[in-house]
């Protein structure tokens, strides 16, 4: 995502056009010079939103630390003694950074008086700033909250037979491949023997006697046409047989 304080320049000369990036960001070692893609993917102070702070606030001549670099998700001090950034921990890399991968992050970064740098996210569905315990544990619910609806999809799927156009769409497939194959019918005792079987599996429905993967009629007796344990070309969906 571009920074939102790389300002696109366009300058017409008599010799031309010139059309470059400079970095508005008067907090910002890059401060007021022309800048490249590189230089603002690896700037800890790119702002990935709309920000929520001026740009008044000019940085200072000396400074303890110097401006980190970014590198993919490790921050990166020319000192050691640089304290450890809201949301980061330290390792042999650098610091690395443990905010969620959260949609609804914009990043307001800024300095401290020190020249370390100072974390500020700002949420942009709460519309305001946002501490890394808070950040985390509404990223934590919102995912335990999606895992719930997709298992309450699945077990759904596992449960339910599955729409009328469906059921349709499988039983035209299992006639055409029965009358494809010769219209072979199994034996009255392979037919109990399979559904015996069908019997055991969670996917079959006693009441309805149908099979609640495929839709198709499951039962012990009747014309092949009407049940499918009879079409010797037809296998279990879920291959118990």
């Amino acid at each position: 995502m571009k920074c939102h304080k790389a300002q696109a320049i366009t300058i017409y000369s008599k010799s031309g056009v010139t059309e470059y990036t400079k970095c508005i960001n008067s907090t910002s070692s890059h401060f007021p010079k022309p800048v490249t893609d590189e230089d603002c993917k690896t700037c800890p102070l790119k702002q990935l939103g709309p920000c929520s702070q001026g740009c008044n606030r000019k940085r200072r001549p000396s400074l303890k630390f110097s401006e980190p670099v970014l590198r993919d998700d490790f921050l990166i001090y020319q000192e050691e003694d640089a304290p450890i950034p809201e949301g980061f921990e330290r390792t042999e890399k650098g610091f690395k950074n443990l905010w969620p991968n959260c949609p609804g992050i914009v990043t307001n970064n800024t300095i401290n008086d020190d020249g370390s740098l100072k974390v500020v996210i700002k949420c942009s569905f709460k519309k305001d700033d946002v501490a890394f315990k808070e950040c985390t544990q509404c990223f934590k619910e919102l995912e335990e909250k999606a895992n719930t609806a997709k298992k309450a999809e699945e077990e759904a799927d596992e449960t339910t037979p599955p729409p009328l156009p469906t059921q349709v769409k499988h039983y035209a497939k299992a006639i055409y491949n029965w009358v494809k194959e010769g219209r072979e019918v199994r034996t009255d005792e392979e037919v109990t023997a399979l559904l015996e079987i069908c019997k055991e599996c969670g996917m079959y429905d006693a009441k309805k006697q149908i099979c609640k993967k495929c839709g198709c009629s499951v039962n012990a007796g009747g014309r092949a046409i009407a049940n499918k344990l009879k079409m010797k070309s037809e296998r279990c969906p879920i291959g118990k047989w």
